[in-house]
């Protein structure tokens, strides 16, 4: 696996309203042809900050107990993969570069794959843990509702 790109700059704030730069190497630009036709893209990169610490368990900020790292948004995880749903504000081909709002990735980090979102991507009613919806009421302003 080889990255494609990074992440280049990251905003402040919260990772829903926050602008970042993603620059695409150029081997890789001309991918980002007719990516301009959607609204929204994956973006995959590593945690490459990361080193796992060897834990299956993990205590999420809102989780009542310790929860298997696969039920979490953990970056503590055996393999260091990331991944958000960006809103696409700019995409630019000829330069390699997406400007993106909504990535929850670090400056540096790698980006591994850029994939759109489309309306097959949607879940209209996921289904969570109901302690998950019962913590709602704590979570900060800016953080999204169910």
């Amino acid at each position: 696996m080889v990255a494609i790109g990074c992440v280049e700059s990251a905003g402040a704030g919260p990772r829903w309203s926050r602008t970042s730069v993603v620059r695409v190497f150029e081997e890789y630009a001309g991918g980002l042809e007719d990516l301009d036709g959607y609204s929204h893209a994956f973006i995959i990169y590593q945690l490459h900050a990361r080193k796992w610490s060897g834990s299956l368990r993990s205590q999420p900020r809102w989780a009542p107990r310790p929860l298997g790292v696969f039920a979490t948004r953990s970056p503590d995880r055996p393999n260091p993969i990331g991944l958000s749903v960006v809103a696409l504000e700019s995409v630019d081909p000829s330069s390699g570069t997406l400007v993106v709002r909504g990535l929850d990735a670090a400056p540096g980090s790698p980006v591994l794959d850029v994939k759109p979102y489309d309306h097959w991507d949607s879940v209209s009613s996921p289904r969570v843990p109901r302690w998950w919806l019962e913590r709602a009421d704590e979570w900060p302003d800016w953080s999204p509702r169910p």
